[in-house]
């Protein structure tokens, strides 16, 4: 195990994996952060962009349409990641060629976290996922 210095010394909330990338929500005194490391081809890390972040140095998500303070829980699969709200919408970012977003038929890529508009007004509380699938 390496330490990832960059989360040392922060109250960590929150902690998931996908194939070869990582998101973590921690406690501030402002509220929360969330950060994201590693693989990015299919812009599972949401930033806008397909360009890995190698480093084992998290990062803020950067143009997240959800403030940091809305986002209660990540779960990451293969080449996707899934957000809960505070208000317990789904939001989601990565590769969507199984249909695993559930944004629709495209088969392509979301670079930065998209809502899922069929789960709205759902009240989701938890989102669990496979390599390419989630529930």
């Amino acid at each position: 195990p390496t330490l990832v210095s960059a989360l040392h010394a922060r109250e960590l909330l929150h902690f998931s994996c996908g194939w070869y990338h990582a998101f973590a929500i921690v406690a501030t005194k402002q509220g929360r952060q969330v950060f994201c490391f590693g693989y990015n081809k299919h812009g599972q890390l949401g930033m806008h962009h397909c360009q890995h972040q190698p480093r084992p140095i998290p990062m803020q998500v950067p143009g997240c349409p959800l403030p940091d303070s809305k986002i209660v829980s990540i779960t990451c699969g293969g080449f996707s990641t899934y957000f809960v709200s505070s208000d317990m919408e789904v939001w989601a970012c990565g590769s969507n060629s199984r249909g695993q977003l559930g944004v629709g038929q495209f088969k392509g890529k979301a670079k930065w976290p998209v809502r899922i508009k069929s789960l709205s007004r759902k009240r989701v509380s938890t989102v669990a996922c496979g390599f390419d699938h989630c529930f």
